[in-house]
């Protein structure tokens, strides 16, 4: 994605906003602000009713789920760079630099930081969306105010972090669709996946074909076989390899489900794309 403007910022209510990784430099900061939200950086996964910010490289897959009010910042790192290189920027440029848990910072946020936070975003978009003249010192402005007041509550430490992590046992429908597309060449089992939601295999069962539209193992086939298309397209691996590699043990069990799927033999596939 290439932003014209080194600074976007976004609010978002009752909706979910998915975040790929950026192309271009930068770090984000998301703002969980009222309500609840779940935060999900890479394959870890923070859930909370209170408000919090995260500052995030932009390197890193981002998702945000919640029912309240959230709002993503994005800053391109040269931009970043050139506040951080004033008198002034280098008193909070430590705020930006990657943590040790693990490359990115949570902040706890107390009333008058989330209060005054949400004022200044607002600014923010309001100084993007109208560009006036010196609009960008004007959000120059807006991030150091942002960044002080962050550092003022301080990070949350690595020690409770883990805390925070070692609440999130339970999943959701999301989480298992979301490791199950992550890891589509691993085994899995019906009753591990319930266990992890806190449900007994009939319910999880059930559940998961509401949510997803199929069952789960036809969910996991379909994102085997789709991987599959793209081997037989794009490389010069043999089907047997090509089996393997997403997963299937059986060949005879990886044709018949292609066919099923395709209305063709994986080697008919290969021919047809490779014309």
């Amino acid at each position: 994605m290439i932003h014209p403007c080194p600074v976007s910022c976004q609010f978002f209510e009752n909706s979910c906003n998915l975040i790929k990784p950026e192309s271009v430099p930068g770090v984000r900061f998301i703002f969980h602000l009222s309500g609840e939200h779940a935060v999900r950086i890479e394959n870890t996964l923070y859930e909370s009713k209170n408000s919090f910010a995260f500052i995030i490289p932009s390197s890193l897959a981002v998702s945000v789920k919640g029912s309240g009010l959230a709002c993503q910042l994005w800053c391109n790192q040269s931009y970043l760079n050139e506040l951080c290189a004033t008198s002034f920027g280098k008193k909070i440029t430590h705020i930006l630099r990657d943590s040790t848990f693990p490359h990115y910072r949570a902040y706890q946020l107390n009333l008058h930081t989330k209060t005054r936070s949400t004022q200044i975003l607002d600014s923010i978009i309001n100084e993007i969306n109208l560009s006036r003249s010196d609009y960008l010192d004007m959000v120059h402005i807006n991030l150091y105010e942002l960044l002080i007041l962050l550092k003022r509550n301080g990070a949350i430490s690595p020690e409770d972090m883990k805390v925070w992590l070692g609440k999130q046992r339970i999943w959701h429908i999301d989480d298992v669709i979301h490791y199950v597309t992550e890891n589509f060449d691993s085994s899995f089992s019906l009753d591990d996946l319930a266990s992890r939601c806190a449900l007994n295999s009939t319910y999880f069962s059930r559940a998961f074909k509401e949510h997803a539209g199929v069952p789960l193992f036809e969910f996991i086939n379909r994102i085997r076989i789709d991987r599959a298309c793209l081997l037989l397209k794009n490389s010069t691996m043999t089907i047997l390899d090509i089996a393997f590699s997403v997963g299937y043990n059986n060949v005879s069990f990886f044709n018949r489900y292609f066919k099923k799927l395709n209305r063709m033999s994986p080697g008919e596939y290969r021919r047809k794309m490779k014309g």
